[in-house]
């Protein structure tokens, strides 16, 4: 009988850490289409400071026409849609070069976007549809915390097609990308 106790405590004991690692997930909780909250209360990350803002008619890419290693290249905003040739009221653009024209495919829009925290860094995800065909294409935005100086980067890897096709990656290196670094002050 005491060996059957010692056996029922020993696994509950070994189930206490993997409750309490579920528990302490982090999670950064969205609060608008590019902020969230940090579940662990380390801030909110909000990339207002980094974007263009304005009427997605007339507004720009905050980072246009970025070259990546896939020879296409991205225009991204992230916080209100902006318009290009064949991408309208997005988050962001792809642009493929061809010889006779470049075509442009949505990767995102704003009323499609999550975060999600993949271990180590808050990844903001954004889902569009392009073409006739109603594609659904996925991008995944790495959020990297700079706390060195003040320089934001984009830094565009495009479609790991052997990995998830129409899944695209990004690296956005900003200090806007650490939780409470570039939080709106909150109304009095």
């Amino acid at each position: 009988m005491a060996s059957l106790l010692n056996v029922v405590l020993f696994v509950l004991v070994c189930q206490i850490p993997i409750a309490i690692s579920k528990s302490v997930e982090k999670k950064c909780i969205k609060n608008g289409p590019c902020s969230c909250q940090m579940s662990d209360g380390s801030g909110v990350i909000d990339l207002k400071k980094i974007t263009n803002a304005g009427d997605p008619m007339q507004v720009d890419a905050r980072f246009k026409h970025v070259k990546a290693r896939d020879a296409n290249s991205y225009s991204y905003n992230p916080c209100y849609p902006f318009e290009e040739v064949g991408c309208h009221g997005v988050a962001i653009c792809q642009r493929v070069p061809d010889r006779r024209a470049a075509l442009y495919f949505t990767l995102g829009t704003h009323d499609k976007s999550d975060f999600y925290h993949n271990g180590t860094h808050v990844i903001l995800k954004y889902e569009g549809l392009t073409g006739t065909s109603q594609v659904v294409r996925t991008s995944h935005i790495t959020l990297v915390c700079n706390e060195e100086n003040d320089d934001t980067l984009f830094i565009p890897y495009g479609e790991d097609p052997w990995v998830k096709p129409l899944h695209y990656y990004f690296n956005l290196l900003s200090p806007c990308s650490c939780p409470g670094k570039c939080e709106e002050p909150k109304p009095e």
